[in-house]
C-alpha cells in the first residue's frame, strides 16, 4: 500500500471496487425508518396504561372496604360471628399424624 502512512487502514467495499450504488444510502435510509417505526408501535400501547400506583392501591383498598362491609352485614343476617376453630391438643395432632402416615402408605401400596 503506496501513499499511507503506517497505520492508516483502507476499506473498501470488495463488491463494488470502492464505488457505493446510490440505492445503498435509500435502504439504509429505509431501514432506519422501519426500526423508528417498529420502536414507536410498541410504545403507543403503553400511553394508556400510565396510571398513578397510588390511585390503584385506593382501588384496592376500596374494594376491600367494600368487602368488609359486605361480610358485616351476612353476619347480621345470620345472627353470629362463624366459629374459629379450636386448637388441637398434642393427641389428637398425633393421631392426625398416623392417620395421614398410614394413608400415605397405603396409597402406596396400591
Amino acid at each position: 500500500m503506496t501513499g499511507y502512512a503506517a497505520g492508516d487502514v483502507r476499506v473498501t467495499n470488495c463488491y463494488t471496487g470502492g464505488h457505493v450504488p446510490p440505492y445503498h444510502l435509500a435502504v439504509k435510509f429505509l431501514a432506519l425508518f422501519l426500526a423508528l417505526l417498529l420502536a414507536g408501535g410498541s410504545a403507543w400501547p403503553q400511553q394508556g396504561r400510565r396510571h398513578d400506583g397510588k390511585q390503584q392501591r385506593q382501588m384496592r383498598e376500596e374494594e376491600r372496604q367494600r368487602l368488609r362491609d359486605d361480610m358485616r352485614e351476612v353476619y347480621r343476617e345470620r345472627g353470629e360471628r362463624p366459629e374459629r376453630p379450636r386448637q388441637m391438643t398434642d393427641a389428637e395432632r398425633e393421631k392426625l399424624r398416623r392417620d395421614i402416615d398410614e394413608t400415605n402408605r397405603q396409597m402406596r401400596r396400591k
